[in-house]
């Protein structure tokens, strides 16, 4: 058994950093934001492993310093020099907050990638636990397994407005877990039904979600199975 890691390794020193536009805003479903965004700089920009991961800094409104957020993109292309990040709208934190107000031609500087995690060549089934903003990382990741692995995909949404499809490449059998359906917390739902699997399952492993759930996920994969 293996289990991929979160994306949330420190940006290195000395990352270079690309300044890009806006060029396109799409809605996926209500509360995603896909932001498209472009710039020449692009041309250096190395494509990222699966799941691997991308700083964006969020300028100040008082003269501060920027704020850093770390996000997984759901698409680069180096022809069109392009890139795709999916934004959750949740709260009013300053990610969301500039993903909800994004326009054709706002600016935003983007730094790496990084990230060193890549699926190995799975045993037999590969099992994805994600929740919602992971979700680009889920998408990646199942793009970069051959196309004749056995996916179980589970993943944790606010409620059945937010299910979207994965991935174009492949017909997938996903387990929607719905966190408004009797109040639980985040990555209760995923905790749950990672328990629920069978004790026997021979799988590899790749989990992103809410911090304290991965935590509990990881740990009843080492101790349990």
């Amino acid at each position: 058994m293996t289990t991929g890691p979160a994306t949330n390794s420190r940006p290195r020193r000395g990352r270079t950093a690309h300044q890009l536009t806006v060029n396109r805003v799409q809605h996926p479903v209500p509360r995603v934001v896909r932001v498209t965004l472009q710039g020449d700089s692009l041309a250096t920009f190395t494509p990222p492993n699966p799941g691997g991961h991308i700083k964006i800094a969020f300028g100040s409104t008082n003269g501060g310093p920027p704020t850093m957020r770390t996000y997984t993109p759901r698409r680069f292309d180096p022809e069109r020099l392009e890139l795709d990040i999916e934004f959750v709208l949740h709260g009013e934190g300053v990610a969301s907050s500039w993903a909800a107000a994004a326009q054709i031609g706002d600016e935003l500087t983007v730094m790496g990638p990084g990230g060193r995690y890549t699926p190995a060549a799975p045993s037999g089934v590969f099992v994805i636990v994600v929740d919602d903003t992971a979700m680009p990382a889920a998408g990646t990741v199942i793009e970069a397994l051959p196309v004749d692995t056995e996916v179980i995909v589970i993943c944790e949404v606010t409620d059945r407005r937010d299910e979207r499809s994965l991935t174009e490449d492949r017909d997938l059998d996903v387990t929607w877990l719905h966190r408004s359906e009797g109040g639980a917390e985040p990555g209760a739902l995923l905790r749950a039904a990672v328990q629920d699997l069978p004790a026997e399952l021979d799988a590899d492993w790749f989990v992103a979600c809410e911090a304290g759930a991965m935590r509990g996920i990881r740990e009843h994969l080492r101790n349990d199975r």
